[in-house]
């Protein structure tokens, strides 16, 4: 068996040169600056203690960076996945508590076998199936989602658990009248100042700098007793590899939504991964990708993490840092180690207001509602389906929404190749080039029809495409010849060609001569085996086409036409 086929990182650890050290030393400490706080913040989110995204920060991007074939990518807890988790696991027990913990790693788990079974039977084309507007509106529901679930840090108060937003929210606006002054001047200066240092210096690490800072002045200044949340003692060390605890019976009831944090983790990833492939010129085996997202969940889950996938923000960090290979990542899980077994202590003075105010800034760059409308104003479908996907998971629940956006762009898709166009080529005025529109203008030919069919011919639209060529053939009582352009029309079934029958009986019982042009190979023999090759004509290109056509056209038609669309016409006067 060939070792570097099972663990990629082989290849690169053995070519490894000394001059790339420097390089991924700088990238692995900024992500360890950058991610690390980010990983504890992210762990409030999905309802569990900061410890916990420090767990799923040391074991992910390590065993990711093995076993996978992108030798940049950064694997961690994300804010979509997130919110993806604490909407799964809160109806089923109290945040925080030991049950919630378990029920995480034995999500964690299922998630990591479900990525892995797909990446091993080799069946990562159904990411082909998920709408990229579905994404697109369930981020923006979803930044909005986690924004939502830190206010209450932010403004110090204490609001009661709630499983739609829009009641999140309304409970938070009942509640602020209890507003804690420190904590909210607090959390309004540490959101000013990280932008402020973003801005004029952005070289220094501003969030790094500002938690340090209002750290050492919650500690100094005693504020716990001003009602300064904290998040207090943490558990030292890296716990022992264990199988994730708790009732097996549990598991039916995660499996629904361990599917949608698979297929949304996957599809994360699978778009990180694209833009650092095209960037870097690096070729990306994505099986092989998503067998180490599925081995990086699945020792998350026995290391008392929760579900991970590939971070965009993570993956930035690393990339524009310089980072040359994995060793980066590899930096970054030893610092990530070193805050679990010694810096905990440090992390008791650590105020929730800090890590919230990470989290919100991180995931209002995802809120882009400009997306949405310019996403409906280039295709409308697509626009339809990013703004429904937004709006149900705004107002139910964000793994109902993708669900409702896939399922929905799936059935646009249907609805669109049921009703495929046929268009009619003719000659523009202006241009004289031949252009493709939806009615014949003035400037056609009343005895040549040229049509062009945009889509394949299948049992879901090979009628409406058979009596959409007839209404245009009917529309013009002079017609004499329809020249069917099939560049579009890649495949055509059993039911395509019945309708292919139809159309040709109903044109010979009008005496229209039916011939085809740029007809595919696979389409070609479809035709042959049904013996329709002798009842048309099939020719390569337009110009034979309309050479032929012209034999069969009305002479003193041509006689009395002045409108020299092809260069036949003159000949025919």
């Amino acid at each position: 068996m060939n070792l570097e086929k099972v663990i990629p990182a082989i290849s690169w650890l053995k070519n490894y040169k000394s001059r790339y050290f420097y390089f991924d030393l700088i990238s692995g400490i900024n992500l360890g600056v950058s991610m690390i706080p980010k990983a504890m913040a992210y762990a409030l989110v999905a309802g569990l203690p900061p410890i916990y995204g420090l767990y799923a920060s040391f074991v992910a991007p390590l065993v990711a960076i093995l076993f996978g074939s992108n030798k940049l990518l950064f694997t961690g807890p994300v804010g979509v996945m997130t919110v993806l988790v604490f909407t799964a696991l809160s109806p089923l027990a109290e945040p925080g508590t030991q049950e919630y913990i378990n029920l995480a790693a034995m999500l964690s788990l299922i998630v990591g076998f479900l990525i892995l079974l797909i990446a091993l039977l080799r069946f990562t084309f159904i990411l082909n199936l998920i709408s990229h507007a579905a994404v697109i509106g369930f981020v923006n529901a979803a930044a909005l989602i986690i924004t939502a679930t830190q206010l209450k840090y932010i403004f110090g108060i204490h609001v009661p658990k709630e499983e739609y937003v829009i009641m999140m929210f309304l409970e938070i606006f009942r509640s602020i009248p209890e507003t804690n002054l420190y904590v909210f001047a607090l959390s309004v200066a540490a959101f000013a100042s990280i932008i402020f240092l973003h801005k004029r210096y952005p070289k220094l690490p501003e969030t790094l700098i500002v938690l340090v800072t209002l750290t050492l002045l919650v500690y100094f200044m005693n504020l716990e007793e001003k009602g300064v949340e904290l998040v207090g003692s943490l558990p030292q060390g890296l716990p022992m590899p264990a199988l994730p605890a708790g009732d097996i019976s549990r598991i039916g009831t995660l499996i629904a939504s361990a599917v949608v944090i698979a297929i949304v983790g996957m599809t994360e990833t699978y778009s990180i991964s694209k833009i650092v492939a095209y960037n870097t010129k690096q070729r990306v085996d994505f099986n092989q990708e998503f067998i180490g997202q599925g081995l990086a969940n699945i020792f998350t889950a026995f290391f008392r993490g929760y579900p991970v996938c590939g971070s965009f923000s993570g993956t930035s960090v690393n990339w524009s840092s310089g980072a040359r290979t994995g060793v980066s990542i590899i930096i970054f899980s030893i610092l990530a180690l070193l805050s679990i077994t010694v810096l905990t202590p440090v992390f008791y003075y650590l105020p929730k207001f800090m890590l919230a105010v990470i989290v919100i800034l991180a995931v209002m760059k995802l809120f882009q509602p400009r997306q949405l409308i310019e996403i409906y104003r280039i295709n409308k479908y697509d626009g339809i389906v990013a703004i429904t996907t937004f709006t149900v998971s705004i107002l139910t629940k964000p793994d109902d929404g993708i669900i409702v956006g896939i399922v929905l762009a799936l059935a646009l898709y249907v609805w669109k190749t049921m009703h495929t166009s046929v268009y009619i080529v003719t000659k523009d005025k202006e241009t004289g080039y031949f252009i493709a529109c939806s009615e014949l203008t003035e400037s056609g030919c009343e005895q040549l029809l040229i049509l062009k069919p945009e889509g394949p011919m299948i049992y879901v639209n090979a009628e409406h495409m058979r009596d959409e060529i007839l209404r245009l053939v009917n529309s013009h009582k002079k017609a004499r010849c329809v020249i069917l352009d099939m560049a579009a029309v890649y495949y055509m079934d059993t039911s395509g060609i019945d309708a292919l029958k139809d159309l040709i009986e109903e044109l010979h019982k009008k005496n229209v001569k039916l011939l085809l042009i740029h007809v595919e190979d696979e389409v070609l023999n479809a035709i042959a085996k049904e013996g329709l090759i002798e009842q048309i004509e099939i020719h390569e290109t337009k110009k034979e086409a309309i050479s032929s056509a012209f034999k069969h056209l009305d002479k003193s038609i041509c006689k009395e036409c002045d409108k020299d669309i092809f260069s036949e016409c003159k000949e025919r006067r």
